[in-house]
């Protein structure tokens, strides 16, 4: 009976082997840490590269962005010029037929206007203005402004059109002048000031006493 408790008693490992299971189990423990260290690293050093490479991607875009930019920004002013341009003429078109409407119930002679009538030259002193004749004829007043005219002249003037005062009182069909012995076409109408830019160089629209509107002089 003895003896076989003896067989069954579980035998105590030696002390060298012990240690040597120890040992290995702090090195496993420490190669596993040095492992997730390494791993940390390269990830992070990863990550590193990854935002340089974004980075760079931010630098050329907005390269790019910008080209565009010089490339597309003068095309947009220079569409948005001419569609103020366009709007002019069809302002003037409208100015046009107040104007015929007025002829027709005035014996068909054009009306007698001052140039300018914040200021009006020698002579024309006591004339109205354009505005002032044509309103009765005309459904809006914006109408009487050049979308290009910041407003000063709607101000001053009442309007963003001069007048021609050199056909005051003229006869409908004789809208023409006898300069030297030749007979000039000249415009009832015209911008103020150039606030145009066709073909890049600073223009007005004018309004002939034929209807006809254009963006230089016949």
């Amino acid at each position: 009976m003895n003896l076989a408790k003896r067989c069954l008693k579980p035998t105590r490992e030696p002390l060298a082997t012990r240690t040597e299971i120890g040992y290995g189990k702090r090195f496993a423990k420490k190669h596993s840490i040095l492992e997730v260290r390494m791993r940390f690293q390269t990830r992070g050093e990863g990550q590193r590269r990854s935002a340089g490479l974004t980075l760079l991607e931010l630098v050329v875009v907005a390269a790019i962005l910008g080209l565009l930019a010089a490339i597309l920004v003068p095309g947009l002013g220079r569409g948005g010029s001419l569609a103020r341009q366009v709007r002019c003429l069809d302002h003037l078109r409208q100015v046009g037929l107040a104007l015929r409407a007025y002829t027709a119930t005035n014996f068909y002679c054009l009306p007698d206007c001052t140039r300018r009538p914040s200021l009006p030259p020698l002579g024309e002193e006591n004339l109205p203005g354009l505005a002032s004749i044509l309103m009765p004829w005309l459904d809006e007043r914006r109408v009487l402004q050049c979308p290009g005219d910041d407003g000063r002249f709607m101000r001053l003037e009442g309007t963003s059109y001069e007048w021609n005062s050199l056909l005051n009182g003229k006869a409908v069909g004789q809208e023409r002048l006898i300069v030297v012995g030749v007979s000039l076409e000249v415009p009832l109408v015209s911008d103020y000031e150039p606030f145009h830019l066709p073909a890049g160089k600073p223009g007005k629209n004018f309004l002939y006493a034929d209807g006809c509107v254009l963006s230089q002089l016949r």
